[in-house]
């Protein structure tokens, strides 16, 4: 039915639910309590897993996300072309938004900082979104791992920068 999400029971592959909404090929993630995806129109929203109902809905501007979202801590991560947004999990408001001027193509988060790879790397306070530092490398991905990001160069040189 178009590009609809489907939910289908693992043990026999029934169909569960379908979402009320048309959904790109976009990274999801899920959780417990939530699954957030975003839906054809630039509507970022927020299921409950197991019945599909729309719990909470979120406009996107400029439409488009960008890598799959992050949701830890009460909050949800998410980028569209150029900006960095977090909202509350459990209702969907925004707590803070970070607009970088330039396409983000990946982000990540380790404790309380999220990094930001877009034309530079940048460091952000994961509570308020106030930028803490950037470093200027031409890099495409960076991964969290402990309280470490890891990244690297289109020249080839590998970077690691404390949380």
């Amino acid at each position: 039915n178009g590009l609809r999400l489907y939910a289908l029971r693992s043990t026999d592959g029934a169909n569960l639910w379908i979402s009320p909404f048309q959904v790109p090929s976009v990274p999801a993630v899920i959780t417990a309590s939530r699954l957030y995806i975003e839906g054809i129109g630039g509507i970022f929203h927020a299921l409950n897993p197991r019945t599909g109902t729309i719990l909470w809905s979120y406009l996107v501007r400029p439409k488009g996300l960008g890598p799959a979202p992050l949701a830890t801590g009460g909050a949800v991560y998410f980028s569209s072309r150029y900006t960095l947004s977090a909202l509350r999990a459990g209702d969907g408001i925004k707590i803070w938004e970070y607009s970088s001027g330039n396409g983000i193509s990946d982000f990540a988060l380790a404790g309380s900082t999220v990094c930001v790879v877009s034309n530079d790397l940048y460091a952000l306070n994961a509570r308020n979104g106030e930028k803490l530092w950037s470093f200027p490398v031409e890099a495409e991905k960076v991964v969290a791992e402990g309280n470490t990001f890891y990244t690297s160069s289109a020249t080839g040189k590998i970077y690691a920068f404390d949380a």
